[in-house]
């Protein structure tokens, strides 16, 4: 990537990222499910579950009581974006809430001068 003018501190070792998440991953059950629900929506809903049937041609069973809450927690995604100006010198709590008021988003990070 480097060669083809990407800079140094644009890239990484997917090996490095993959190691990490696995590390992680020990010691939060749950974060690597929660990274890919974050950056890819791909639910389909109580509706196929229901639509599903068991290996022995039953129905399924009323859904798990977690599954809602699931559910609802993997329709949202991450999306990167740049900042309007007026949030330039306030706290960065001050401009989540702000941003939260205004859109119903969250924001999670802030880059700054390249920097996280």
């Amino acid at each position: 990537a480097v060669n083809l003018g990407v800079g140094v501190t644009r890239c990484f070792a997917i090996n490095e990222i993959k190691a990490l998440f696995i590390s992680q991953s020990c010691t939060c059950p749950g974060f690597i499910t929660l990274l890919q629900n974050l950056f890819k929506q791909d639910i389909q809903g109580l509706d196929d579950y229901y639509s599903l049937t068991l290996d022995n041609g039953q129905p399924n069973p009323e859904p798990p009581s977690w599954l809602d809450e699931y559910l609802l927690g993997a329709s949202y995604e991450m999306y990167g974006c740049q900042l309007s100006k007026r949030f330039s010198g306030i706290l960065f709590s001050e401009a989540s809430a702000k941003i939260f008021e205004e859109t119903n988003c969250y924001l999670i990070a802030m880059q700054i001068d390249g920097k996280l």
